[in-house]
């Protein structure tokens, strides 16, 4: 890999991870816990490694000298 490496969490449907792609980052992984936000994830970008997890589980000793660690939370209120 060149370039800066990031990981996201909470990737979602992958806008902002595409936004990091746009501003010259490489992804190392992708989390997200939805299975519908991995299969759109695995099917608009086969090269990245997208895993279908939930980041309470997640051991990030791993991924030591990555550049950036970004997250796009969100939060599910009852009605």
């Amino acid at each position: 890999m060149t370039g800066p490496q990031c990981i996201e969490l909470c990737a979602g449907g992958g806008g902002q991870a595409l936004g990091l792609e746009w501003a010259g980052f490489q992804h190392v992984s992708l989390f997200e816990i939805d299975p519908g936000c991995c299969a759109t994830l695995r099917w608009n970008r086969q090269t990245w490694s997208v895993q279908q997890a939930d980041i309470k589980v997640i051991d990030g000793s791993g991924f030591r000298g990555v550049d950036l660690l970004a997250g796009g939370f969100r939060v599910l209120l009852s009605p």
